[in-house]
């Protein structure tokens, strides 16, 4: 006998590992690996999390050692060399010719104007000068001037003359610009372009001229006129100086922050070698700022990786990948999509990879240590147990992403006790929802188991409670966004893979479906028999644990291909039987022909291809032994000539627990209306009968059902049909006032034995 091939989740390619399924581990695997690599040449996260445990003023609790030898520059003594380099430079003055020169002309113009004019005219010259120049004869110089005779003015000219040239020789400088040098501490200067002297001479302060201290610099000069010149015009000497003398020597600010800025460049950066094996932290010592800043130095120049350490994380990657593939496959071992459920988890946990790179970039900025929390480590879980609907799977990749997280910088052995707690528990409250109203629910039951578990495992890493509250509230969003993205790529799949999940089986079994309301108005029988299937389908899958949903979507849709010649099936007869005309061999293509009509159907009807695998299914191979015998009773003598493969459903064995299920009820529902005055014992013994013959006949060698299971299944089946099949008692006949019969009312729900007998 040929066997016959699946229609369902074969013909898509879904029950076989393919080539994509390989490139997906490995790049999930190479992904793992890149993603703490790449967040490591970020030197300030990575110290910023190596030195968490590290505070300064607490005691260590371990000695830490350099792991290897490194260089860097010591940033404080390298600040305190630059700043001596460039304190180092004096502040510069530089001789000013042109200042020198306005203030000769300007003495020139005075005493010409004294020495060859008349001393009104000279008064009125001066003070014509004194206005062009912008000076202010505030002494009362001109009239000081003019009241001398010639001769003592004379004199006091030719001494005018001589000291202004001594000043401005020796340099007259501003009070304003000693006062900025002081400021900045120096008492000292270099004096640049100053005639008569070699270089840059240093000079003090103290020593120097300004306009403001003439009196004070001109004391011992003046001595030598003491006899010539009488007292009072020496004060007028020293005032003429005060009028037109100017400064001629400048402090020069740009060239002195010019050279500055040259000597801080020309000073070499401090380094500070540290030799591996060096200690750096020694056991119950107090730990100071510079041992955290070496800390700190030690875990930035930790960007390299050693080949050791590469080869480890290789091998660790590589282990906890294959693991989590092969425990992946196993827990499920005979689901016909497991290989395409383990893409979608690959790509999940691809993409969440690639968004905790991104996530704890973006993060990294923020003042809290919001690692644990930011890690999208809730999404691929959550988002694989959904679209398989099968928590186990959530659970797997929920571990494979908590080991992931022990690679990233700064992890800890809480890290991944953090993410593999909270990621199995929104598996386990997500899981199932009837109605979309219950995932607020679930949302909130999440969140504040979540929240407790991270207060708990954080406390025991000795974490402040201060320091947890922004995680609290970034762990919510973290779920909220996850359940949010989850629930958008769950309805993106199963729309795109026609997946069979819980919210398109209870679409498919409660929402409003053309194609069985055409069986309805064709075969209004076979509806009602479908939908007894179904129920008794979904009772027997929960009490065994099988997918109950897709048990009863299957028994919906199992017949759908008899709406095409619904008077052909007895469910669908009255009186007469069109099959008593037709030869048993015709009989039985009709009957066998409605399963690839329902296939055909159904793949129209765009059901998933478990549902289409139900369909095909659900007869297996077995003979339809009515007409097979009628065929035998016809051919008389040559009975052994007919040939029981002829009278064969051409249709595979169920290999799923839902499609044997169905197999069962179908044949139970059917039975059950032939039972004559039914009792618990004729279901029971009736139930136990079909299933006997469907394991003597090899229709449940492929169905991974137990014996276990089948008892199970015997038991719920009798209790469905007992409690569908209740026998009903009436009330004693009543009479009314005028004597008439009241009518019998029925009594409905379940009876004791001795009424059963009775009504019997």
């Amino acid at each position: 006998m040929k066997k016959a091939t699946k229609t369902g989740t074969s013909e898509y390619g879904i029950q076989r590992i393919t080539t994509y399924s390989w490139v997906l581990m490995v790049l999930v695997a190479v992904g793992a690996m890149l993603v703490p690599i790449l967040l490591s040449l970020d030197t300030s996260m990575v110290a910023r999390y190596s030195l968490k445990k590290y505070q300064v003023g607490e005691l260590c609790d371990e000695d830490v050692y350099a792991p290897a030898t490194f260089e860097f520059i010591d940033e404080a003594k390298t600040k305190e060399a630059l700043e001596e380099a460039q304190r180092a430079v004096l502040p510069t003055f530089t001789y000013s010719l042109n200042e020198t020169l306005r203030a000769t002309s300007r003495m020139a113009q005075f005493i010409d104007a004294w020495q060859n004019y008349s001393p009104e005219e000279a008064s009125v010259r001066v003070r014509g000068m004194l206005e062009r120049e912008g000076l202010t004869d505030s002494q009362q110089i001109v009239d000081r001037y003019a009241s001398l005779s010639t001769d003592d003015r004379s004199q006091l000219l030719l001494a005018s003359q001589e000291t202004m040239q001594n000043l401005l020789g020796r340099g007259v400088y501003s009070e304003q610009d000693f006062n900025t040098v002081r400021a900045q501490g120096y008492t000292t200067f270099l004096l640049k372009d100053m005639p008569g002297s070699k270089g840059r001479p240093t000079v003090a302060i103290e020593q120097m001229a300004s306009k403001d201290n003439l009196e004070k610099n001109m004391t011992s000069w003046l001595e030598a006129y003491t006899v010539s010149i009488k007292g009072y015009q020496l004060v007028l000497l020293e005032d003429t100086m005060q009028l037109l003398i100017t400064e001629n020597v400048r402090y020069d600010r740009n060239l002195t922050l010019l050279e500055r800025d040259q000597a801080k460049s020309a000073t070499a950066p401090i380094y500070v070698t540290v030799t591996k094996g060096q200690k750096i932290l020694e056991k119950d010592k107090v730990i100071t700022a510079s041992q955290v800043a070496l800390l700190e130095e030690a875990a930035r120049h930790r960007t390299a990786y050693s080949m050791l350490e590469l080869i480890g994380w290789s091998v660790y990657t590589v282990m906890i990948t294959a693991c989590a593939v092969v425990v992946f496959l196993m827990f499920i071992p005979h689901s016909p999509r497991k290989y395409q459920y383990l893409r979608f988890a690959m790509v999940a946990v691809l993409l969440s990879e690639v968004a905790a790179y991104f996530i704890i970039r973006y993060t990294k900025t923020l003042p809290y240590d919001l690692k644990d929390s930011v890690i999208p480590y809730i999404l691929a879980p959550l988002f694989v147990s959904q679209v398989s609907d099968k928590k186990r799977y959530g659970a797997v990749i929920a571990f494979l992403m908590a080991a992931y997280s022990l690679l990233l910088p700064g992890s800890t052995i809480m890290t991944f006790f953090i993410c593999l707690t909270n990621g199995a528990i929104c598996v386990f409250f997500f899981q199932h929802a009837d109605r979309k109203v219950e995932n607020i629910y679930h949302w909130l039951y999440a969140c504040i188991t979540c929240i407790f578990t991270e207060l708990a495992l954080s406390l025991v890493g000795d974490v402040s409670l201060a320091a947890l509250m922004p995680v609290i509230g970034v762990l919510t969003i973290n779920i909220t966004l996850s359940v949010a993205v989850c629930s958008l790529s769950v309805s993106i799949c199963e729309s795109i893979f026609n997946l069979p999940t819980e919210n398109r089986l209870n679409e498919l079994a409660f929402s409003h479906s053309p194609l069985l309301d055409r069986l309805e108005m064709a075969a209004v029988g076979t509806y009602n028999h479908s939908l007894n299937v179904s129920e008794l389908a979904f009772e027997s899958a929960k009490a065994i644990g099988a997918n109950a949903m897709l048990a009863r979507v299957g028994g919906l849709y199992h017949d759908i291909g008899k709406m095409d010649y619904p008077e052909y099936f007895v469910e669908n007869q009255g009186d007469e039987n069109k099959q008593n005309d037709l030869k048993p061999s015709l009989s039985v293509a009709i009957i066998k022909s409605h399963v690839k009509t329902g296939i055909e159907k159904g793949r129209q009807e765009g059901l998933p291809a478990e549902i289409l695998d139900i369909i095909g299914e659900h007869h297996g191979n077995d003979v339809i032994s009515f007409f097979y015998r009628k065929a035998q009773d016809q051919a008389g003598d040559d009975a052994d000539l007919v040939s029981k493969n002829d009278y064969r459903y051409d249709a595979p064995l169920p290999d799923s627990k839902e499609a044997a299920l169905v197999m069962i009820c179908d044949s139970v529902e059917a039975a059950s209306h032939t039972v004559k005055k039914p009792t618990p014992g004729k279901f029971e013994k009736l139930v136990h009968t079909i299933i006997m013959q469907k394991i003597e006949h090899g229709q449940l060698g492929e169905s991974h059902l137990s014996l276990t299971d089948l008892d199970v299944v015997s038991k719920t089946l009798t209790k469905s049909l007992i409690g569908r099949n209740h026998h009903r008692i009436e009330y004693p006949k009543e009479t009314n006032a005028s004597g008439e019969d009241m009518p019998k009312q029925p009594v409905y729900g379940p009876v004791n034995q001795e009424n059963v007998n009775e009504n019997e």
